[in-house]
């Protein structure tokens, strides 16, 4: 399912691109790692040290109007995130620890980025930022023993993304890019009156604009 949406939309953005060539500077494709974490805080003075994740960002964009220095971006990604947690094991022979249990619990999410992409074009390369809002739609989870919150997460997520990057023109395609990402989430994935979750990730991509 997930890679017929994927699909689906390459090939959405580049009829409309061929089609609207006066106001479409371009679309294209991104894809690199993930680094996501969850913050769980609670009420009580409970600590859950949890750490970051690695997972995978895989998307779709496409980019107008076709004017200098300033454009905006719609964007679809499949992007995963969660956290990493490392916990002792104690047994009755070794109260104080017999060993160490790594879970890295994940979450997916469709993902829609919409930026505003402002950029400098030095001929060799055309560095920029990003910023706008993001809406996150949860399509897929896996708890490793998480399951009372994972099973209740909230179904949207909502926050935004902050960026930089860097265009090199080609002969081989219009540009290939490298990008560094900061998207937090302004929502709550998960409230009980006691417990509250929020996600927030880097992501670090590559990608081409065609």
């Amino acid at each position: 399912m997930k890679s017929r949406i994927f699909v689906a939309v390459c090939v959405t953005l580049f009829v409309v691109s061929s089609a609207q060539g006066q106001l479409i500077r371009g679309c294209g494709i991104k894809l690199g790692p993930v680094i996501a974490t969850q913050s769980w805080d609670y009420k009580l003075p409970i600590d859950l040290p949890t750490e970051a994740r690695w997972g995978l960002d895989a998307g779709v964009f496409i980019e107008a109007p076709d004017i200098p220095i300033v454009s905006v971006l719609g964007e679809l990604h499949y992007t995963q995130k969660g956290f990493k947690i490392t916990a002792t094991v104690t047994t009755e022979q070794s109260p104080e620890g017999a060993g160490e249990m790594t879970s890295t619990p994940r979450v997916d999410y469709l993902s829609l980025p919409i930026l505003l992409k402002l950029r400098l074009d030095l001929g060799v390369i055309a560095p920029y930022v990003v910023a706008g809002p993001r809406f996150d739609f949860l399509i897929g989870k896996s708890s490793e023993g998480y399951d009372l919150v994972y099973d209740h997460l909230k179904k949207n997520d909502m926050g935004a993304s902050f960026g930089l990057g860097v265009e090199l023109p080609t002969e081989i395609v219009a540009a290939f890019l490298a990008e560094i990402r900061y998207s937090p989430s302004f929502s709550k994935a998960y409230y009980n009156g006691m417990l509250t979750v929020k996600n927030q990730s880097i992501e670090l991509l590559v990608g081409a604009r065609f």
